[in-house]
């Protein structure tokens, strides 16, 4: 496994990539995106991972029970999110 960053503007995107024999890279579809979420005392780290449509299609019922799980938690817990999309139609109710 390795990671590539693409993108350290607002928060750090890696590409994940499989190593080949011979030293290749093979990209997974996958993205690890790090970013810093709110100010202050209050300020936390979210580690997100960002499928591509053939792992969102072969995680499709892992993801709804996590948006479900998401949607109840939420009614009692106060959620902050840095990109409240989580793609391929799927996207959660925050409170």
């Amino acid at each position: 496994m390795a990671l590539m960053l693409e993108d350290a503007r607002s928060s750090y995107v890696f590409k994940l990539y499989r190593l080949e024999e011979g030293g290749g890279l093979k990209e997974l579809g996958i993205k690890l995106r790090i970013t810093k979420v709110g100010e202050g005392e209050g300020a936390c780290t979210a580690y997100a991972l960002e499928f591509d449509a053939r792992w969102r299609e072969f995680f499709k019922q892992e993801l709804e029970v996590a948006i479900k799980a998401a949607e109840v938690v939420g009614g009692v817990c106060p959620w902050r999110t840095a990109s409240p999309t989580w793609g391929a139609g799927l996207t959660p109710t925050w409170r």
